[in-house]
Formats: C-alpha cells, structure tokens, sequence
C-alpha cells in the first residue's frame, strides 16, 4: 500500500505518505527484532533461554510494548513507550549466553518504538 500513496490524490497526502514510510520503516525493523527472537531459539542448545525467567519477563514486556504500539496505530490512540533501561537487571548485559540476545532485542525494540511514536494519536 504504501507505493501506491504516490499516486493519490486529497487532504493531507503529504501527511500520508510521512505515515506509510515510518510504517514501512518499522515493519523492516520489526523483521530484525523477529530475525534475532528466531535465530537464537531455535537450537536445542539454547533451550535454557526459552525457560530463563528474566528472558521470560522481557519478552513478555515486549510482546505487550508491541501490542500497545500496534494497537495506538490502529485505533489512534497513544501508547507508553517503555523505557528499555529498566527493562532487565543491567547484569545480563555482560551474561557470557544471554547478553547479546539481550541487547540486541532490547535495541530493536527501542528502535521500532521510536519509528512508530509519530504515528500514534496526539489530542
């Protein structure tokens, strides 16, 4: 949908096309975030990360952050960003399994925050 704003005409098109590229923008983000989800718990030898319980509360945190985000696009309302430096115990950073999976989902997840906080609804 979004290559076909530019053949639109009406009230605020401009507006609309902002609108699409930062959908489109987060969508490819989202991709990333996923890819990192995939790509680390998919292994048998990473099955502790499935049952680690701080990894369990972040992606629970996250999965309902995503579920605000989404749902203040579709019903124009707002959502509460949530602030990924308190997230997780800072410890699991420097973890020798866990700490780049965590970073890296945390950063995805601020990034996509980022791209869809324009978009949400302003009174």
């Amino acid at each position: 949908m979004n290559d076909t704003i530019d053949y639109e005409f009406g009230v605020d098109r401009k507006q609309h096309r902002h609108a699409g590229e930062t959908i489109l923008r987060a969508a490819l983000t989202s991709v990333a975030f996923f890819w990192n989800q995939f790509a680390v718990l998919h292994n048998e030898q990473d099955r502790a990360f499935l049952s680690e319980p701080d990894l369990v509360h972040l992606r629970t945190i996250l999965a309902d952050g995503m579920d605000d985000m989404a749902r203040s696009v579709t019903q124009k309302t707002s959502f509460a960003a949530i602030q990924t430096a308190d997230l997780v115990d800072q410890g699991i950073y420097k973890h020798p399994r866990y700490g780049e999976y965590v970073q890296n989902s945390i950063a995805r997840f601020d990034e996509l925050q980022h791209m869809v906080a324009p978009l949400q609804f302003r009174p």
